[in-house]
């Protein structure tokens, strides 16, 4: 899943130009391999915006309840069990 990035056009000195993006749950899932789903877990986040590392402004915002974004299929998962090689 890319981040949500935006650029300005090439501005002048003293020019400026507004842009938007939006977040959607799945900009923040993960991997539950227990599920085998994409997950949003509840809670705060933050936003960090600015033109480098060195960040200008934040915004935070919370995610009230857990959020299945995709449920993946289990396609490739072995008929037997599989018994790992170890050092004896």
């Amino acid at each position: 899943m890319p981040w949500p990035f935006a650029k300005t056009r090439l501005l002048q000195p003293g020019e400026s130009q507004t842009l938007t993006f939006s977040l959607s749950a799945g900009d923040l899932a993960s991997y539950d391999a227990a599920r085998s789903a994409w997950v949003a877990e509840p809670g705060s986040y933050t936003v960090h915006l600015g033109s480098s590392s060195a960040f200008k402004q934040t915004s935070a915002f919370e995610l009230e309840k857990k959020v299945l974004t995709e449920q993946a299929h289990k396609a490739l998962t072995p008929r037997e069990p599989i018994t790992e090689l170890t050092k004896k």
